[in-house]
């Protein structure tokens, strides 16, 4: 099966970090890919954000927390969803003073022809949560071996139909993955800003990957965000 990464813009995994271009490549057929390793800091410092995350976090998206130094735990597990696309199923859990929490989400090459070609393109859609009632439209761009993630339109699912929120005050995700030589470490860094509040939510730190056999697990709270492969030193 094809990676959501390289499907949705093809060539980009030749411009990463040889690393980077493991992770991003396509997950074995009948394995998962895990990491673990520290977020230097995760979560919201704007506590009068607090009241909103917690209804987020009951839908497994973002959560009401502030912590420095917080352990967490990837599994991404590949599959075909139910309209037949490649995507990627992603669990990560932060282990927070208070408790572990999971963050769910899917993230989604979806077919789509622009009008007036006959070719077909795909789009990377992040689909957010249980209820998968926020998505992402995201932009996927190589530098210096590392990768930018950035979205560049956000969803919301309403009485059976999907809007999608003006871009003067949709939030915009900010990602980005790098590998680190002198450490055998893959870092990353989240952003979630809002044009008129600024920063809204972090998390940044480094960790290890590595495959092991899938056993069987196939649902939709099982998976990870991102390809892995083993190396020594994802998401």
């Amino acid at each position: 099966m094809s990676s959501v990464w390289e499907l949705s813009k093809p060539g980009v995994l030749a411009e990463l970090h040889p690393q980077l271009k493991q992770y991003f490549s396509e997950i074995p057929a009948g394995q998962i890919a895990r990491g673990a390793g520290y977020f230097e800091w995760a979560g919201s410092p704007r506590r009068w954000l607090w009241p909103f995350l917690a209804v987020l976090g009951k839908d497994q998206v973002l959560f009401p927390a502030w912590q420095q130094r917080v352990r967490f735990e990837i599994e991404n597990e590949p599959r075909i969803n139910q309209h037949g696309q490649n995507s990627i199923l992603a669990r990560r859990t932060f282990y927070f003073e208070r408790g572990a929490r999971t963050m769910l989400d899917e993230i989604t090459a979806e077919r789509y022809s622009a009008p007036g070609s006959s070719s077909t393109d795909h789009l990377l859609i992040d689909y957010l949560g249980r209820s998968r009632r926020l998505a992402a439209t995201l932009q996927l761009t190589a530098e210096g071996g590392a990768l930018r993630v950035n979205s560049t339109a956000v969803s919301l699912r309403c009485w059976g139909h999907r809007f999608e929120l003006p871009r003067c005050i949709a939030p915009r995700i900010e990602l980005t993955e790098r590998f680190d030589e002198l450490t055998g470490l893959q870092s990353m860094s989240l952003k979630l800003f809002q044009p008129q509040l600024g920063l809204l939510y972090e998390y940044s730190g480094s960790f290890r990957y590595w495959l092991e056999p899938a056993e069987g697990r196939c649902s939709a709270e099982s998976g990870g965000s991102t390809g892995m492969t083993q190396t020594t030193g994802q998401r």
